[in-house]
């Protein structure tokens, strides 16, 4: 039976930063690479949320990226 180990975890924001010259919202994103892989989803979205605020910047999606090993 194949078994998975959660290797390591990064945290990807993503920004509205204004509207561009088309009238599309204009989305920027910033990926933190060393996220606690054990992390709790609420402590993810709040932590997103105070980075947020920090850059006056509203968080448009919030997304945890995961990497695996899945082995025999």
């Amino acid at each position: 039976m194949a078994k998975e180990t959660l290797r390591s975890a990064k945290l990807r924001l993503e920004f509205n930063v204004g509207l561009g010259e088309d009238g599309k919202a204009k989305i920027k994103s910033k990926t933190l690479s060393k996220l606690n892989k054990d992390a709790d989803v609420d402590a993810i979205k709040s932590t997103a949320g105070k980075i947020g605020k920090l850059l006056s910047t509203p968080i448009v999606k919030t997304y945890k990226i995961t990497e695996s090993e899945i082995t025999e």
